[in-house]
């Protein structure tokens, strides 16, 4: 199950970067559709602040807002300016912290560490994941994600290290030691 989604991991962030770019390196998607985009997702960011400030308790709403964010995110991230994505994600990652505060979830914990990752917040990430993985071992999208952000922030290396967590075991390879 691991080498699968080690496999998953590796093959569909190629598959996406496939689809989206075109031979010249350039979006297939044009400027004005990437601004419309962004435009509708800062509207209901801004719909669903309202939400969470008349109810700040209520974790569905608090979910949405931190979806949006990380979608917006994304948007911006595959656009012109990707550094200009990072305030998102760090905002996404501070609502899906108080989703978690409100509810334990073992998706909006992998959601949290997956915008910690593309905020730049590695060692949050990593924390998370771990977090994640420990209390679901065989939680699929935990393992991908993981093996996604070792991938990228550690290089395919670190993306070794996701196939050798043992599933079995339960416990991240971070945390195991180096005689496994």
């Amino acid at each position: 199950m691991i080498i699968i989604a080690i496999l998953i991991a590796i093959i569909v962030p190629s598959f996406g970067w496939f689809l989206t770019v075109s031979d010249k390196g350039k979006s297939v998607f044009s400027a004005n559709d990437s601004n419309l985009g962004q435009q509708s997702l800062k509207n209901q960011v801004e719909a669903l602040r309202n939400e969470v400030k008349v109810n700040p308790q209520d974790p569905t709403a608090r979910l949405k807002l931190a979806n949006a964010y990380y979608d917006l995110g994304e948007q911006v991230r595959h656009g012109t300016a990707p550094d200009q994505a990072i305030p998102y994600f760090k905002q996404a990652v501070e609502e899906y912290k108080e989703v978690i505060k409100i509810k334990q979830d073992i998706n909006v914990l992998v959601d949290m560490a997956t915008a910690a990752f593309r905020s730049g917040q590695y060692e949050l990430a990593e924390k998370t994941f771990n977090e994640a993985i420990t209390a679901k071992p065989d939680f699929l999208n935990a393992l991908v994600n993981y093996g996604m952000f070792l991938m990228d922030a550690k290089g395919l290396f670190g993306c070794n290290r996701a196939v050798e967590h043992s599933i079995d075991e339960g416990e991240p390879y971070s945390r195991r030691s180096s005689t496994h």
